[in-house]
């Protein structure tokens, strides 16, 4: 899971997630307690509602400052708001008599990330399979701590068709324990692109499933604050409407404006880039977002430079470029832009959102405008994200940042549109770094070219990602080596290589995280478990972050 960073964020380029993190400091006293094992089946006594309701009338101050303070969330104010952690909500029955391994056996692995691994496990008592997630105490760091806290709270609250469930959770000396359903179906997006037609329908319905969730949690005061394409699952395999919300790793309940600032990039709202108090609204920023993938194939905010992708991100510069565009309804692109709106005040709500023509429109209008072409710009824009949550991943125990900075310098050295054709220009980057810096970059390279003829093949790129954890298909393969494959000969040279480099990972894109620039460690349970991403903030599986 992540945590969210208070300072701002870098305008240098990003490291990769998944740094190799520091040994974490002994401290002599007691961890804090989190909450006693638990099981979510057990009886409450007394209600959850009657607890809920009790905690409410205890924290209200007058009906009227109530009032004041919920008009603050999301857009003004409080000065000495933190984001301190909340306690688990007592509806998490303490279950002393067991461990985890008294209730559950384990299975196949399915993941790792920076602070955990991802196993399936079995319920004994039904033989039901789980995604849980077995966290080393001893690895975590105080503010990560404080971050699962913040999700089991949340996670043990949210009862949802359409979000992730947590069945369990147990706190014991050398490990935690997050029990989680497991995903069976694999990301949303893999789906989408492995369809034969699409249609603004079927992108307004998944809207309108998201809508609801995120409506769900607001009217709780719950905010996300991580929402993207990565985080929405697929129950099963047969099912394209059983979609869960996953990756709870930032969320928060809000009670005065927030200020930390965490997120993904292409995905966050102005708000937390300029530093700003903040709340329920960054949701509806990251859901205009998603929305403009699903209606367009393509991301509305991209740079491979950090600056300037956040400067158009604050100003919310985006446009509907007619070649893609043209197809789409007018109610589409509106909805869009009352969520892509820089003044909070101005920007659309979840419920207002259920309300908006486009979201009500006819199937039988909807079906007409057709989105062949958005599906095959989703295709490259999914395929360019697995890629490189895939060597972010591989390289995530290197010397990513150093490697990345040295990179970063040598391709602004050369003018790319002047000084060289785009299938010499990973070889000309390449000239400009040290001996040992390209053979740091070949060493990595190597990782994926098994056979070492100096080329990396599908073949080669599967046998990585299923060492990972993932199971691409044939065409999802093809069309990663397709993006980078500037010679187009089926294959990646080490020149190639470095161009996906520098334009994959040394860009700040809709991948990485708003984290201070040294601190990015969550290779988000790295993409490399997709199909269970089971609903933490970044190693729910927050790949890329």
């Amino acid at each position: 899971m992540g945590n969210c960073n208070s300072s701002p964020p870098e305008t240098k380029t990003q490291p990769v997630a998944g740094s190799p993190e520091k040994e974490p400091s002994k401290v002599a006293e007691p961890e804090p307690s989190l909450t006693p094992n638990v099981s979510l089946a057990a009886p409450v006594e007394p209600p959850a509602e009657e607890i809920l309701k009790a905690e409410t009338v205890k924290k209200a101050r007058t009906a009227a400052e109530e009032e004041k303070a919920q008009k603050e969330i999301g857009s003004t104010s409080d000065a000495n708001a933190t984001d301190e952690p909340t306690t688990a909500p007592e509806k998490l029955v303490p279950d002393s008599k067991t461990g985890f391994l008294d209730d559950y056996t384990f299975g196949s692995d399915l993941g790792s990330g920076s602070f955990s691994v991802v196993k399936q496990a079995i319920y004994k008592k039904t033989g039901e399979a789980f995604a849980v997630k077995c966290i080393k105490r001893s690895s975590l760091p105080p503010d990560e701590v404080d971050a699962l806290r913040d999700e089991v709270s949340i996670l043990g609250e949210v009862k949802h068709r359409n979000i992730i469930h947590m069945h369990a959770f147990y706190e014991e000396p050398e490990h935690y324990y997050l029990v989680m359903e497991i995903m069976d179906g694999g990301e949303l997006f893999d789906r989408i692109v492995q369809k034969s037609f699409y249609n603004e329908k079927e992108a307004r319905n998944l809207v309108k499933i998201l809508l609801e969730a995120i409506n769900y949690m607001h009217e709780r005061n719950i905010v996300h604050r991580d929402l993207k394409p990565e985080n929405l699952l697929l129950a099963s395999m047969t099912n394209d409407s059983d979609i869960r919300l996953a990756d709870f790793g930032f969320a928060k309940r809000v009670s005065t404006p927030l200020s930390t600032q965490c997120g993904t990039p292409g995905y966050v709202a102005p708000e937390i880039l300029k530093g700003d108090k903040y709340g329920l609204s960054v949701d509806m920023w990251s859901i205009g977002v998603i929305t403009y993938i699903l209606l367009g194939g393509y991301p509305p905010f991209h740079d491979d430079n950090q600056a300037v992708l956040y400067r158009k991100i604050k100003e919310g510069n985006f446009d509907f470029h007619p070649e893609y565009w043209d197809p789409v309804s007018e109610e589409a692109k509106n909805l869009i832009k009352s969520m892509l709106t820089v003044s909070i005040e101005d920007r659309m709500t979840a419920k207002d959102a259920l309300n908006d023509p486009w979201i009500n429109m006819s199937d039988s209008k909807l079906e007409a405008h057709d989105l062949n072409g958005t599906l095959d710009e989703i295709k490259k824009f999914n395929a360019r994200k697995k890629l490189k949550g895939t060597i972010k991943a591989v390289m995530a125990m290197g010397k990513m940042k150093r490697l990345i900075e040295s990179l970063t310098q040598a391709s602004n050295q050369i003018d790319n549109e002047n000084e060289t054709a785009a299938k010499n220009q990973g070889d000309v980057i390449a000239s400009l770094l040290s001996e040992e810096q390209v053979a740091e970059f070949k060493e990595e390279f190597n990782k994926f070219d098994e056979n070492g003829d100096g080329t990396i093949t599908t073949d080669e790129l599967a046998v990585v990602m299923k060492n990972l954890g993932q199971n691409p298909t044939e065409q999802q393969l093809k069309d990663m080596v397709e993006e980078v494959d500037i010679d187009k000969n089926g294959t990646i040279e080490f020149g190639e290589f470095i161009m996906m480099m520098t334009k994959l990972i040394g860009s700040a894109d809709a991948t990485e995280s708003v984290k201070e620039a040294d601190a990015i460690e969550s290779v988000k349970e790295a993409d490399a478990t997709e199909s269970v991403k089971e609903g933490d903030a970044t190693e729910s599986v927050k790949e890329e972050q």
